[in-house]
């Protein structure tokens, strides 16, 4: 029987490791689900899955939370997704990426068109990285799920998402929890999603938003045409 999901977590991955796992994904056709949370694989080894994935047809889902993959590890991965015409859910949580890698994740965002859910939750993307996805979320028409959780992003980021969004009429759930943005930015993200027929979650819990205004901050859904469910 062919294996379809394969989880190595947890695991303390070397170099050599890793290089042999991507000279199998290159000629796998059967594996659909990879898991490799917390397996210690850094830049290094990251290349060597990043060269398999850029060619791998089948790969659906790809786990990598809690790799120490860092800028550069990242910057090689999201260049072999512009090629990759499988891949549907990646999770790069809790990788210590910042600033330099999201340059290049949004010029994937642009063409990647099989791309649906992306979780980035507990990387430094702060203001300016939240300023570079709003502009691929104004031109990516594919992704689904965009986390963004525990991100050092402000109410300056908030303000530039708040403005993709009322284009981005693709993204459904969108997750801002964890966060730094005030009631201005949380205003503002509210009002614009009104606009948006498709968005249908959107997490802002854990922001500092003062339990006096959350009711205020509900009161601007009221006649919101898709039922948009805020999660403070």
């Amino acid at each position: 029987k062919s294996v379809k999901k394969l989880e190595i977590i947890n695991s303390s991955m070397s170099n050599a490791g890793a290089f042999f796992l991507g000279a199998a994904l290159r000629v796998n056709s059967t594996i659909s689900q990879l898991d490799l949370s917390g397996s210690s694989i850094g830049n290094k080894g990251l290349e060597h899955i990043a060269n398999a994935i850029s060619t791998n047809n089948t790969l659906e889902y790809l786990g990598l939370s809690k790799n120490g993959i860092g800028a550069l590890g990242s910057i090689d991965l999201f260049w072999s997704l512009r090629n990759n015409q499988s891949l549907t859910e990646l999770d790069l949580s809790l990788n210590n990426i910042h600033l330099p890698a999201y340059s290049r994740m949004k010029s994937v965002l642009f063409v990647n068109e099989n791309l649906r859910v992306l979780n980035l939750t507990g990387n430094n993307i702060g203001n300016e990285g939240a300023i570079l996805f709003a502009e691929a979320l104004e031109r990516n028409k594919w992704l689904r799920k965009l986390s963004l959780g525990s991100a050092q992003i402000g109410t300056l980021g908030a303000f530039a998402l708040a403005k993709a969004l009322k284009r981005a009429h693709f993204l459904e759930e969108l997750d801002l929890s964890d966060n730094a943005i005030r009631v201005p930015g949380i205003e503002v993200l509210i009002e614009m999603v009104k606009e948006n027929p498709k968005l249908i979650v959107l997490n802002v819990s854990r922001n500092g938003i003062p339990l006096e205004f959350q009711n205020s901050l509900n009161g601007l859904l009221q006649n919101n045409i898709n039922k948009l469910h805020l999660q403070f």
